[in-house]
């Protein structure tokens, strides 16, 4: 549905993209992240610079996520607003058997 609306479509797979960069980013930092933090809260010794480094990228990767959910909501928003530009349409003929054939879009 979203194909026949180009400016929908384009924010749509922005956010798209977007969500695969959260994706790419935010899960492998996250469980480093977490495995830092596991191995300091079990009394190990864990890696300041990994910390936060995986911090960050978990916070970024929040970010884009945050960002394709948006870019999701505008192109919903974006389709949504052309639909109600579109006018209903009332048509007449004759069928091919010769009867009266009546139409109404909209």
């Amino acid at each position: 549905m979203i194909t026949e609306n180009a400016a929908a479509l384009k924010v749509f797979n922005n956010g798209r993209t977007m969500e695969v960069i959260s994706y790419v980013i935010g899960y492998p930092s996250a469980f480093i992240f977490g495995y830092d933090l596991g191995t300091r809260l079990g009394g190990g010794t864990g890696n300041n610079t990994v910390l936060l480094a995986s911090g960050i990228g978990t916070a970024v990767g929040l970010i884009f996520g945050i960002a394709a959910e948006n870019n999701y909501k505008k192109s919903v928003i974006i389709y949504n607003s052309r639909q109600k530009e579109a006018t209903s349409q009332l048509s007449f003929g004759l069928t091919e058997s010769g009867g009266l054939g009546f139409v109404y879009r909209l």
